[in-house]
């Protein structure tokens, strides 16, 4: 997926990456509704609680998806994939601090541990970073802080509001999808979209 999303944002004759997530949220949320309606998966009511907790995890959801293709469309995907693959030690963290979950065992630990020194030691010697300083992780550090709340706070929500997986993903993409329109429109993600959209060869398309 970190692949064909770096393909569908590079160059210049593709998509704005806020059109391009635009796109890709809307489409998991009409599918999650679909699937629904041939009672393929479970969606519930929409209620006050659900509108209120996934709201909030909507704007991160939203920050993080975003952050996530400026961040492919500006490095390069083993940089963000370094990035990502961090995000578990941290997440680990959090989860003991303020979800009152076990730390992780010393094998774990240590695995974690050895995740984030590989991760320290690509940072070191990436080119970008000895040119440009964490100025040039800009966007994969936001995504970073972003996504480590994101899932941590998803845990929260999905454990006390008693929600299945469909459902989450469903309402996530669902409040999501307005703030993300209104986010590329604000950048001028979407501007020429129809235009561009109609150009797209077919392969293009496919990855889309």
């Amino acid at each position: 997926l970190l692949f064909l999303n770096k393909v569908a944002v590079a160059g210049s004759s593709t998509l704005r990456p806020g059109a391009v997530v635009v796109v890709q949220i809307a489409f998991a949320t009409a599918a999650c509704y679909v699937l629904s309606a041939f009672d393929l998966a479970q969606i519930s009511a929409l209620t006050r609680p659900k509108l209120e907790g996934f709201g909030l995890y909507a704007v991160a959801f939203v920050g993080s998806i975003y952050a996530s293709v400026m961040a492919l469309r500006h490095s390069n995907v083993e940089t963000f994939i370094v990035f990502r693959a961090s995000t578990p030690l941290a997440v680990a963290l959090l989860d003991f601090i303020f979800l009152g979950r076990a730390a992780p065992a010393a094998p774990s630990m240590a695995a974690l541990l050895g995740t984030a020194g590989a991760a320290a030691a690509y940072v070191a010697t990436d080119a970008q970073f000895v040119v440009e300083g964490w100025a040039g992780y800009s966007w994969c550090l936001l995504y970073f802080g972003l996504i480590c709340f994101e899932m941590t706070f998803g845990k929260h929500l999905t454990s006390s509001l008693r929600v299945g997986v469909w459902e989450s993903v469903w309402l996530t993409n669902l409040l999501a999808l307005p703030m993300l329109w209104l986010l590329s429109y604000v950048r001028g993600d979407l501007d020429g979209f129809w235009a561009a959209a109609y150009g797209l060869p077919a392969s293009d398309a496919a990855i889309l």
